[in-house]
This record gives structure tokens, sequence and C-alpha cells, in this order.
């Protein structure tokens, strides 16, 4: 058997020699017709030409993607069993490629999640009751230590929801609540008692009497000028406790 020679590190082989040798490549040291001292594939095409082609094709971004697009179309379970076994191989990589798409697009990735949520409810919906049934007890302690963690958010669920039940109309979020909170300076909006960690959230014109669930029409009060004002007229309230003549 003829010894191959080598050529700058690289195996000097013929292409019969390559192909014995069960072989994907195999490298002469001769010219490609381009010029490339490379290796070639067995169908005889150089590598090097390959790579250049290759380049050049994708450096059209939008055609590389749209043929992404298009063979994801025509073999969704093999894209699916490659990506999950890329991300197998790569368990931090996505996590950090996502905090870079988010630091780069801002609450994006949040909106677009939402819009497919809401596109595909009734599925995710059928999938949670399934995973709590499944998962009953788990479920049942992450809710407690959610619930404990995050008083605030529920309280702002629940007056939405009343809210809606009533078709009283707006919404806010705990975000606005700690705006009113900073803008009244931790203070009840009557009595002008320091507020500590335990405040009342109190729709100026009640629920009850039609007003808005709505950012503007929210004032923070201490438990005892709340339960006083209970459902009255705000302007009555106020004149009872001699602030309008």
């Amino acid at each position: 058997m003829i010894e191959p020679l080598r050529s700058d590190f690289v195996e000097v082989i013929s292409k019969s020699q390559a192909k014995a040798a069960g072989l994907k490549k195999y490298f002469t040291g001769v010219a490609c017709k381009r010029g490339h001292i490379a290796e070639r594939f067995m169908c005889g095409g150089c590598v090097e030409c390959s790579s250049l082609k290759s380049k050049e094709w994708y450096s059209d971004k939008d055609r590389g993607a749209a043929k992404m697009r298009q063979w994801r179309a025509s073999h969704p379970e093999q894209e699916k069993e490659t990506r999950k076994q890329w991300m197998e191989r790569n368990p931090g990589k996505l996590v950090e490629y996502a905090k870079r798409y988010d630091e780069k697009n801002p609450g994006l990735r949040k909106k677009s999640n939402r819009v497919w949520y809401w596109k595909n409810v009734d599925e995710q919906r059928r999938r949670g009751v399934e995973y709590r049934n499944a998962h009953l007890e788990e479920c049942r302690a992450r809710s407690i230590i959610y619930n404990s963690k995050n008083l605030d958010k529920l309280a702002v669920h629940a007056r939405n929801r009343r809210a809606r039940q009533r078709k009283n109309g707006g919404s806010h979020t705990a975000s606005d609540i700690t705006d009113i909170l900073k803008m009244q300076k931790k203070r009840c909006a009557y009595c002008k008692l320091k507020l500590g960690k335990k405040y009342h959230v109190d729709h100026i014109t009640a629920l009850v009497n039609g007003g808005s669930n709505g950012r503007k029409n929210l004032q923070i009060l201490c438990q005892p000028c709340n339960q006083r004002k209970n459902r009255k007229d705000p302007i009555v309230f106020a004149q009872s406790l001699g602030m309008l003549i």
C-alpha cells in the first residue's frame, strides 16, 4: 500500500484511497480551477470554493432566513428534534440569548409572548388545568409562597375583577398604586397620617356609585378614614371633615 504524503500538515491522499478508507474528503495538493490548494469533497468539489459560495449566499440575510423558514415548515418534526438536541447540549446559551435579546428589545419578547398566549388561550388553559391536576400539591405550595410575597398584586387583581363584574370600566396595576403612594408622600389623603405597609386603596367615587376602576379614581387612605368614607360621595365626606366649604 502506498503511504500518503503530507503537505502543509494536511494529509495528501487520492480520491480512491479516501474512498477505501471511508473518508468524506480527500486532498491531492493540486490547486482547483480557482487556485485554492484545499481539500475536496468526494464529489470533486473544492471545500474552500464551497465555503465561499455558502458565505456569499448567506450574506443575503433575508434570503437565508426565508430559506430556513421554508425548511422548518416542511420538516417540523426534524426541526423540533434538532432544537431539542441543541438545547440539551447548550443549557446556558438559551438563557444568555434571551437576556441579550431583552436588553436590545425591552418589553418586546414579553409582548410577543402575550400575543401568542391569547391566540392559543384555550389550549394553554387546557394544558394548565392538566398540569395542575397532575401536580396538585406542588402547585398549592407554590401558590402559597407566591401569594405571601405578592399581596399587593393579589389586591389589584381582586379590584380589577370586581370592577369588571360591575362593568365600571378602567383598570390599574401594582405600579400605579406605588406611584400614587409616592405622590401622597406615603400619607393618608384625608388625615395625613403616615402610612406603613398596611393601607387601603380607595375609589374616590365608589364602584357602587358608578366610579371607574382607573388610576385617576384612586387614592390611598388609612383604615379608619377608608371605613368612615365607605361609599359616601367624596365631596360630602370632605365637607364633613371640614376640608371643603
